[in-house]
């Protein structure tokens, strides 16, 4: 099975979940390991293909694919659902991520 969505070309699911296994456990023997993960939901995004069609709805999809990886911060990015994504980001605390 491949390792990235074929419309955004982010990682799927299982790819964010390894990463995120690997991070977890340096994170047992090495205190200074921290990490971010943010879930982004857009809400309902299938009224986008049903009102606007599937074109503009993939679009819209692939801009946000593109935005949330080129936010300099994210060192895994991974479609996990239609109009849900994960990011996970190394040694960022929550201060941080909130902004």
């Amino acid at each position: 099975m491949d390792d990235r969505d074929p419309l955004t070309g982010l990682a799927r699911t299982g790819t964010f979940q390894r990463e995120l296994d690997a991070r977890r456990e340096r994170a047992k023997s090495d205190d200074s390991v921290t990490f971010t993960i943010a879930l982004v939901d857009i809400g309902d995004l299938s009224k986008y293909d049903r009102q606007l069609g599937s074109e503009t709805h993939n679009d819209l999809l692939c801009q946000i694919s593109r935005r949330l990886k080129s936010s300099g911060l994210a060192q895994v990015v991974a479609r996990v659902g239609e109009g849900r994504f994960a990011v996970l980001v190394d040694h960022v605390g929550f201060e941080t991520a909130s902004r």
